[in-house]
């Protein structure tokens, strides 16, 4: 034993094995009981110089507050796991715009994992159209990008096979097919195509003049009007 300074014990002290303290160590009302470290008060620090790393092996890490189980972060055969664990809470990710607090995406477990990017009550609109709302206090929007030879596309699908993946869609093609030309489909088929040049074609996809229809039979070539 070399010590070099005060030593104050009011208890036992048993040591088996090394202990080395280089002026870094305080201890005060701290307890390790091979599976867990104790704080009667205060909060815990962790200062390193290089990382912080936790390696579980039986797969989770765990937050609690009170002896309740609030989330998880867990490995699932290699996938990485976050989830909420108190029922009907959500997810919540915040951040800082500016110097301001923002919310910047809401995972509703309470409405079956509704998203909300900048809301957090994405149940508040139509039940038709709620797994994904976007929200901004000035413009709002979405933007799709691809390349210049491929295309963006929005599909409306009612199943996985064929063109019940694309049952109805909207396309805008950069460069894959044609260039510059935006085409809505029905029954998994392009109907209506808008050129790069502003013509439109119904039923004919090279359209050359302002408004170009065309179907299989004469009767079909038609524009009627009806009285509402």
């Amino acid at each position: 034993v070399d010590i070099d300074g005060a030593v104050d014990m009011a208890s036992t002290l048993g040591v088996t094995g090394v202990v080395t303290a280089n002026a870094g160590v305080v201890v005060d009302n701290i307890t390790i009981d091979g599976t867990e470290i104790d704080l009667s008060s205060g909060n815990l620090t962790l200062d390193v110089a290089g990382s912080i790393i936790l390696d579980a092996d039986g797969g989770q890490i765990q937050f609690h507050d009170g002896g309740t189980e609030i989330g998880v972060f867990e490995n699932s055969s290699s996938d990485f796991v976050m989830e909420s664990k108190v029922q009907d809470k959500d997810i919540i990710f915040k951040g800082n715009d500016g110097g301001s607090g923002i919310t910047a995406m809401t995972l509703d477990m309470s409405e079956g994992g509704l998203v909300g990017i900048g809301t957090t009550s994405p149940s508040d609109y139509s039940t038709s159209a709620d797994d994904l709302v976007v929200k901004n206090s000035d413009h709002a929007g979405i933007t799709i990008v691809s390349p210049t030879n491929k295309s963006s596309n929005l599909f409306f699908a009612d199943g996985t096979s064929g063109n019940e993946q694309f049952r109805g869609f909207i396309q805008y093609d950069h460069g894959n097919n044609v260039t510059d030309a935006m085409s809505i489909g029905t029954a998994g088929a392009e109907k209506l195509r808008i050129t790069s040049d502003g013509n439109v074609g119904i039923g004919h996809f090279t359209p050359q003049y302002g408004i170009t229809m065309a179907q299989g039979n004469a009767d079909g070539q038609k524009i009627g009007w009806e009285d509402g």
